[in-house]
């Protein structure tokens, strides 16, 4: 895809990136902002996964299921107030990945968005990609846009946690994620 773009008065055509495409297709205009201010702070970054599949990155993230959820959790040490372990969307990606002695180095959706081959075809998303999306809660934080992370399993599913059924497996396209969906990485 070209794209027409004016510096002053001349006029040049340039090669957009997916990311750029992703941000021109926006007519939310917070959204499009947010989303160029998150592509200048750096994308697809390589995350060092050694000899780890995505079969591995699956394995790993089903061990989390029907853990309740809790903003700020990782499964393991974070404590609901029923004094049980307790996850978040981002909690399931940097556990999951942890346990494969993968250091991610953040529990963020958002920065962990920055890892990976950016991709927004639904129709090529494969098991271990990670999917993200916006528009799911009102973040603290006014630079946040992506607000939720899952793992794709392959089959059209995915991997969360909900904030309402803790880590579950749900089809991609529900009418409430589809709507959502921003991107994939593909991080193998």
């Amino acid at each position: 895809m070209f794209a027409l773009l004016t510096a002053g008065s001349q006029k040049f055509y340039s090669q957009n990136s997916t990311i750029d495409s992703i941000i021109i297709s926006q007519s939310d205009e917070a959204v499009k902002s947010k989303l160029k201010k998150f592509k200048n702070g750096g994308i697809e970054k390589t995350l060092n996964l050694g000899t780890n599949t995505p079969d591995d990155v699956v394995n790993s993230a089903v061990k989390y299921l029907y853990i309740p959820h809790c903003m700020g959790g990782n499964g393991k040490t974070t404590k609901s107030k029923k004094g049980k372990p307790c996850i978040d969307c981002s909690g399931l990606l940097y556990t999951t990945f942890s346990d494969l002695g993968v250091d991610p180095g953040v529990h963020n959706s958002q920065e962990m968005a920055r890892y990976g081959k950016i991709f927004n075809d639904t129709n090529k998303i494969q098991k271990g990609d990670i999917l993200f999306f916006v528009k799911s809660y009102k973040p603290g934080n006014p630079e946040i846009v992506i607000t939720h992370s899952a793992i794709a399993l392959g089959d059209g599913r995915m991997i969360h946690a909900s904030a309402s059924n803790g880590v579950e497996i749900i089809p991609i396209n529900t009418s409430y994620w589809s709507t959502r969906f921003i991107f994939a990485t593909r991080v193998f």
